[in-house]
């Protein structure tokens, strides 16, 4: 794919990953073509090397380049990726411009005469201005599929084999196109289109850890907390670490235990709630919502020194996104003051909202 690349660049296409590029053996034909195609090119070089003719140079240049990303001498992390052509192009280019003047009889045999060599321009102008204009405007169109994370993730209709395409795009769908919008029916509409690509993500990859982790956020959102449990608890189990999924997880816990009558399993419910908030401090410490979950769940059960200092880190921890949550804390402060008795505290709470 490499070499037809550097022949047919169409179409162009931001990932490539597992399995849009299907896993194949010895005894595929492909496989084998390649390997023969790039033992001749390595025959060739070492052959002519000598000689040191400039289209024999392009094509060391690019086999000693792609060598890089074969994954044939070390294993890289990703299969297969346009981007890690652009080196290896270089030498394409060189064994082009050489060759289309080795075939119009002006030969490169050595650098000092290319000066030379260039005042036959005329003759291949027109095919390489061509080449130029075609391509050159390609890569213009293409340039605008990366305005954002959306468009070019909207490349899963030309890899719909790759999960993680379809894991973006869904995810992108979701958090773009869905959170925004005000209309119900369309709204559901972008969440049954976001659980159509995860799905298909996780069909293709069933240990795509992230992309359960994005599907129980979308059972979430859609009130499905079961479904949600489940989801993040297999994407905790694929070592996923993600605070919002742990901090969700303690929310549905604690939802439960506001709703069982069994003192037993309100306590269970409870632990377990304050368990998946210990583990999202342990992915991130920074965000206020850890801080003031663990807060309300120490509130709800009366523990009111414990949310009081839970609430107060909160404070400590606001940024830009989580300022909107400063009411709401100030509100729970007073409040915990004043069934504490302190009514001093109570009373500069009460001030501040």
């Amino acid at each position: 794919k490499y070499l037809w690349m550097q022949i047919w660049p169409y179409p162009l296409c931001a990932d490539h990953s597992y399995n849009q590029i299907p896993l194949v053996h010895w005894n595929d034909l492909y496989a084998i073509l390649s390997l023969c195609a790039y033992l001749a090119l390595a025959a060739l070089v070492v052959i002519r090397i000598r000689k040191k003719e400039l289209w024999i140079l392009g094509i060391a240049i690019y086999l000693i380049a792609i060598s890089l990303y074969s994954n044939l001498i070390i294993t890289i992390g990703t299969n297969f990726g346009e981007r890690l052509a652009y080196l290896p192009s270089l030498g394409s280019c060189i064994t082009l411009i050489s060759g289309l003047t080795f075939i119009l009889n002006k030969s490169l045999t050595q650098a000092r005469e290319f000066k030379a060599a260039m005042s036959s321009i005329k003759l291949v102008l027109p095919f390489v201005l061509i080449i130029s204009v075609v391509a050159g405007s390609y890569a213009h169109i293409r340039n605008n599929d990366w305005k954002n994370y959306f468009s070019i993730y909207y490349d899963v209709h030309k890899a719909p084999d790759s999960a993680r395409l379809n894991y973006w795009y869904g995810l992108e769908v979701m958090k773009v196109k869905a959170v925004d919008q005000d209309d119900p029916a369309l709204k559901q509409q972008y969440y049954d289109t976001t659980m159509v690509y995860l799905n298909k993500a996780i069909q293709i990859h069933p240990d795509y850890g992230d992309a359960y982790a994005s599907r129980g956020l979308l059972y979430y959102r859609l009130g499905k907390m079961n479904e949600a449990e489940a989801d993040y608890k297999q994407a905790a189990r694929l070592k996923v670490a993600q605070w919002g999924m742990y901090s969700n997880l303690a929310i549905i816990y604690a939802t439960r235990m506001m709703n069982e009558p069994d003192s037993t399993k309100r306590r269970d419910l409870f632990n377990e709630a304050m368990k998946n908030l210990n583990f999202a401090l342990q992915v991130d410490t920074r965000p206020a919502t850890i801080y003031k979950n663990m807060a309300n769940l120490y509130h709800s059960v009366s523990m009111f020194p414990e949310a009081i200092t839970k609430y107060k880190e909160a404070l400590d921890h606001m940024s830009a996104d989580s300022e909107k949550l400063i009411p709401e804390i100030n509100r729970c402060l007073e409040e915990c003051y004043r069934l504490s008795g302190d009514s001093a505290n109570a009373k500069l709470y009460r001030s501040k909202f």
